[in-house]
């Protein structure tokens, strides 16, 4: 919460990629179970870890659930349920006193491609960028 008592919820999960899917239906839901807590679709924000082992078929875009068969109505609102219970959690164990800072910069000499050899074939006006 920041000096004016502006909320952020940040959820990280373990799965391949937070859809629209995700995002509108965890927010729907959270306001239907935390209809005061102040949370929408401007403060929560649904992160991943690109995980290619987690549950598939929540998005609502054919190609993204291609390889698992299709859409999984039931397995959408599995991974939904899961965050708003993370997210009620949180409601009830909010305590003021930690801060949050945001750094803006540039960083150098940190990123390895992880096929050189692929990366090689690549015309060499793209690998001069």
């Amino acid at each position: 919460m920041d000096s004016q008592g502006n909320k952020f919820c940040f959820v990280n999960v373990d799965i391949c990629g937070t859809f629209q899917s995700i995002k509108l239906s965890v927010v729907q839901k959270v306001k239907q179970v935390l209809p005061q807590s102040g949370l929408d679709e401007s403060n929560i924000v649904i992160s991943s870890i690109h995980t290619h082992s987690g549950p598939g078929g929540d998005s609502w875009r054919i190609l993204y659930n291609f390889t698992v068969e299709g859409f999984d109505a039931d397995g959408l609102a599995q991974v939904v349920d899961g965050i708003v219970g993370a997210i009620q959690q949180a409601e009830q164990g909010i305590r003021h006193g930690c801060r949050v800072f945001v750094a803006e910069g540039t960083i150098s000499d940190i990123h390895i491609n992880r096929s050189p050899e692929a990366y090689m074939n690549n015309p060499d006006y793209e690998r001069a960028q």
